[in-house]
């Protein structure tokens, strides 16, 4: 029944949006941004705003080289602040209780509060649009467009992180949806609700009880339940990405992709682009090539590599459990670039390596190396060790 009720509900706005006429589109797209924002958000719905009209009007200024301190000053300001709220997260603090002292009506119990969901996907779209508009590639300049883009309801949450770009041309070359759209948009609702609602939410039902009490289980159980919780993190991660997708559709834009088949690749790289494709590029072009540059030294690029994976796992969190996830990956990502560079000098080797009656094997070896770092994303680090401890000694 619940299903059945975010169907019909999303169909039905869908269907009144198409009704209005153009002009009247973007408007009730704010509307509904700026409801759904204030709703999931609402102590630090002030600061989403407040955010948005110093990156806007600062932007339009970003033309010239005489404006660099202006531009570097901002992108400080964007990445101290999320940095400074994330550290309060990590240490379970509410910031707006912290400056102000809110009303007891705000006080609502919900973790979500501490740092409100989506909060880093607001802020990347801040930092691209800022270093977009200092470089000089963003025309449009309307301030309508822009807090659509910025709350564009179906990305909020859970993302993709949409290019302006792209968003901007679709805003304002609105095409009336066609029967293909509405489709495909239906076929995306309704594959990301199946994800979502219905295999995710039962399988961590049936799984977390086995963690509950690790000891109590056989070994062998524990393991293949541990390639079952990144199974689950995949399927509810990527049904929220169906659902943005499909929403999207059906109110005529196209977002990006964010997952490709990441289980069925044969390395730790290849998985790391095909696994929550929007976030890896926004740090590819944000950091990694900036920083590290396309064309440096190989010990330079081990550096870049490495970090560049630790900052795609910590922005998740900042405690013990995501560094340990994030190293772990960061070291499993640069020995894999090193073991690249062996293979370009072994030919038997790369050889080896390329035959293809070996990609199966390639591809479960991989799924659970990625497994056992997905621990540290559901528990933390002294559970883990007793798990790994329980298990292998």
């Amino acid at each position: 029944m619940q299903i059945l009720y975010i169907t019909v509900s999303i169909s039905l706005f869908c269907f009144f949006f198409h009704l209005l006429p153009n002009q009247w589109k973007d408007y009730l797209l704010l509307i509904t941004g700026l409801s759904v924002s204030f709703l999931f958000s609402v102590k630090f719905f002030p600061l989403f705003i407040t955010f948005s009209l110093i990156v806007f009007y600062t932007s339009r200024k970003l033309n010239t080289k005489k404006t660099r301190s202006t531009f570097i000053g901002s992108l400080i300001f964007l990445i101290g602040s999320l940095i400074f709220l994330k550290s309060l997260e990590a240490m379970n603090l509410d910031f707006m209780n912290i400056v102000f002292k809110t009303p007891e009506m705000f006080s609502i119990n919900a973790q979500s509060l501490y740092l409100p969901v989506g909060l880093s996907y607001f802020i990347f779209r801040l930092i691209h649009y800022l270093i977009e508009s200092y470089r000089g590639t963003i025309q449009n300049k309307s301030l309508l467009i822009f807090f659509n883009y910025l709350f564009f309801f179906p990305t909020l949450i859970a993302g993709p992180i949409e290019r302006f770009q792209n968003f901007s041309v679709q805003a304002l070359n609105k095409s009336k949806i066609n029967l293909d759209a509405i489709n495909y948009g239906l076929y995306r609702i309704l594959l990301g609700i199946i994800k979502k609602f219905i295999f995710a939410d039962s399988l961590i039902r049936y799984i977390i009880p086995i963690f509950n009490n690790p000891q109590e289980q056989h070994k062998l159980l524990l393991l293949i339940y541990i390639p079952l919780l990144t199974l689950h993190l995949y399927l509810d991660f990527s049904g929220y990405t169906d659902l943005a997708i499909g929403i999207s559709k059906l109110l005529g834009y196209r977002i990006v992709e964010n997952f490709n088949k990441p289980f069925l690749q044969t390395n730790i790289a290849l998985f790391w682009r095909n696994w929550h494709i929007s976030t890896y590029t926004f740090i590819r072009d944000y950091f990694f090539l900036p920083i590290f540059g396309p064309r440096t030294s190989t010990l330079k690029i081990y550096l870049g590599l490495f970090s560049s994976m630790l900052l795609f796992n910590l922005w998740h969190r900042f405690d013990i459990s995501f560094l340990i996830l994030g190293l772990y990956y960061s070291f499993g990502i640069v020995f894999w670039r090193f073991f690249q560079n062996i293979r370009t000098k072994a030919p038997c080797v790369n050889m080896f390596f390329s035959c293809k009656a070996l990609i199966p094997i390639f591809i479960l070896v991989n799924y659970i190396y990625v497994s056992f770092g997905f621990l540290f994303f559901y528990f933390d680090f002294n559970f883990v060790f007793k798990l790994m401890k329980y298990i292998f000694v």
